[in-house]
């Protein structure tokens, strides 16, 4: 067991294949911080947990799922879940810095307290799931072919009765797998299945 563990890892670490081509799958997580804005509160700041999976249908595009967790009890946004689209810009072969902008759009989960000095009464929370939009843009700095460190920065729109918007940045790894990886790594049981 410890042989393999090893030799899947050499495996993804050796691979000579380019991490933004057709048919590969990247996953990954960044931790994050927002500073969220309410058209009647003051400005809050959030970390939150941000996890994707996706897949390239072309060279330096990627589509897929994105969710995004709050990490703290009282968070105003704890949950959101999207759909992305991923661009890379230049070349797919060997570039150990490569730039990107990412767009999508799903439902987030929205905690907003009103709060209104002037009234006697406790604050009033709007707990509801409403549509929801960002951009995204960063950068990946790859440590080999299969793993890169990511830095992004983001906008993000949520609406409803109470609309909020986010200014966030996150930094995190993310992970390169190409159909060349999963052939020498998986056992050959599964190859007989395909």
């Amino acid at each position: 067991m410890k042989n393999t563990m090893i030799l899947c890892a050499c495996t993804l670490l050796s691979t000579v294949c380019t991490a933004q081509s057709k048919s590969t799958i990247t996953f990954g997580a960044n931790l994050g911080t927002s500073s969220i804005n309410t058209f009647d509160t003051q400005p809050t700041y959030q970390k939150s947990l941000h996890t994707k999976i996706g897949f390239f249908l072309v060279d330096n595009f990627a589509f897929g799922i994105y969710a995004q967790n709050g990490l703290e009890q009282n968070d105003v946004m704890p949950f959101a879940l999207n759909g992305f689209a991923r661009y890379y810009f230049g070349k797919t072969e060997h570039s150990t810095v490569k730039l990107f902008v990412e767009g999508g759009g799903g439902a987030a989960h929205n905690v907003v307290a009103q709060t209104n000095i002037d009234q006697p009464y406790p604050a009033l929370e709007n707990n509801t799931f409403d549509a929801t939009a960002y951009a995204t843009t960063g950068v990946n700095i790859f440590i080999g072919n299969s793993f890169a460190f990511e830095a992004a920065a983001d906008y993000r729109h949520v609406g409803g009765s109470r609309p909020l918007n986010t200014l966030g940045a996150s930094a995190g790894l993310r992970i390169f797998l190409t159909e060349k990886v999963f052939k020498k790594t998986l056992p050959h049981e599964f190859h007989k299945l395909h």
